[in-house]
């Protein structure tokens, strides 16, 4: 790394007053002795650290290992390269620890050695440089990391590759991307699909309706679903209507299914939503979600059912406070924001009851949200130390906390949260 600022200042010496040469001179070997020192570093520290990389991620070992190398800089990643392909002996945790402490290392001059090894390395130091790669990707790399999806045996690379390509966003991919929807394996599927309706291009949009006709497995038809919900795409309704009747199904799919036909506003779905959410013999779950689907289109019947069961729940167990939370949940769904606060407060109040100390942060969230879309900012705000609610990166980014966040209530939180 100072061979080149050597070579130039050797070249100027015969050009130099007579009392500059010796301090030149002394510079060049002061520059050498500082390289000897650096290369004697790494050749001692390196052994150790390599043995510490072959341990599990998070373990002392690792930690260690990744600390020492760390403080060496980028003059290290030469001689960290070849155990992107670790020999046999080595543990199965090698490769990708030192793809990982690469790419916290790697500067832009040491990118082209990455993108070659995914070029034309071993299958195992081409997925592992493709991880070292990934937190500085840029649209340069598609070509490269293309020709490795098109190439790979590997669907563990190939999920990498396409969440790289994601995280790109570069639509050049399309193409490639799109061969891996008919992938056997539902995993890979699933992330062309993402990939695709990240580029959001024509001819991706294209072949991600070509798939929703015949998707089987239930998060990748719920990733493509979502996405043209949002596009109100008109064919979609039967669709989802089929898969939310579909008793074969899981609930969670089901209650999924009926979340986007609510969001679509087909109207067709109305009376057999009705008839989900009035059906004894069915899930809870779907009845409920069905009835608040059914609310959303203009039927009222199917929520007001939901709404008597719970008063049941509550006339035979007063004090339950699971009862005045299920409740107020259901007024919430029903945008009844006023009701599910009244019933969150109950909540809270029997939950305390035998217990003054017990954790209300959940309902107290909750209550927050509500009064945010109400926006009654200021009671949202006061909601957060009254009921010592943890301003997560969750919380933070809550959809529902919108017309809170921005405020000066909201700046006010974060400061108080740094205190």
């Amino acid at each position: 790394m100072f061979l080149a600022p050597m070579l130039c200042l050797s070249i100027a010496l015969p050009a130099l007053e007579d009392d500059a040469a010796p301090k030149i001179e002394k510079l060049l070997a002061a520059s050498k002795e500082a390289l000897a020192e650096r290369r004697a570093q790494i050749q001692a520290v390196l052994p150790p650290a390599i043995e510490g990389l072959n341990h599990a991620p998070g373990s002392g070992e690792v930690r260690l290992a990744r600390t020492s190398l760390l403080q060496l800089g980028a003059a290290v990643i030469p001689d960290l390269l070849p155990y992107l392909d670790p020999k046999g002996g080595s543990s199965p945790f090698l490769g990708s620890n030192v793809a990982d402490l690469i790419g916290r290392l790697a500067t832009p001059s040491t990118l082209p050695q990455l993108v070659e090894i995914i070029e034309t390395g071993t299958p195992t130091a081409a997925q592992n440089a493709l991880l070292a790669l990934k937190p500085h990707a840029k649209a340069e790399h598609v070509p490269a990391i293309t020709a490795l999806l098109e190439k790979t045996k590997s669907w563990k690379t190939e999920i990498e590759a396409l969440t790289v390509l994601r995280e790109i966003g570069d639509p050049a991919a399309t193409s490639a991307v799109i061969a891996k929807l008919e992938h056997d394996r539902p995993d890979v599927r699933e992330a062309a699909v993402n990939a695709l309706i990240v580029f959001d291009d024509s001819e991706g949009i294209k072949a991600l309706k070509e798939r929703l006709s015949k998707e089987t497995h239930a998060e990748t038809f719920e990733a493509l679903a979502r996405f043209f919900v949002d596009r109100d795409e008109p064919t979609l309704g039967p669709q989802l209507l089929s898969r939310a009747r579909n008793g074969l199904a899981s609930p969670d799919h089901r209650v999924a299914m009926i979340r986007m036909l609510g969001k679509l506003g087909w109207e067709g779905a109305v009376q057999p939503l009705e008839q989900l959410a009035s059906s004894e013999g069915e899930n809870f779950r779907v009845r409920e979600e069905a009835a608040y689907a059914a609310y959303r289109l203009g039927n009222r019947s199917g929520a007001a059912a939901i709404i008597r069961r719970w008063e049941e729940e509550i006339k035979n167990r007063p004090q339950s406070w699971g009862n005045w939370r299920g409740l107020a949940n259901v007024y919430k769904n029903l945008g009844q924001e006023k009701s599910a606060i009244e019933n969150y407060t109950k909540a809270i109040k029997f939950k305390t009851l035998r217990n003054r100390d017990a954790d209300v942060s959940d309902l107290g969230l909750e209550i927050a949200r509500c009064y945010s879309l109400l926006d009654r900012t200021r009671e949202a705000a006061q909601c957060f130390k009254k009921f010592k609610i943890p301003l997560t990166t969750e919380v933070q980014n809550d959809p529902e906390l919108e017309n809170l966040r921005g405020t000066r209530h909201w700046e006010d939180l974060l400061r108080y949260k740094d205190d």
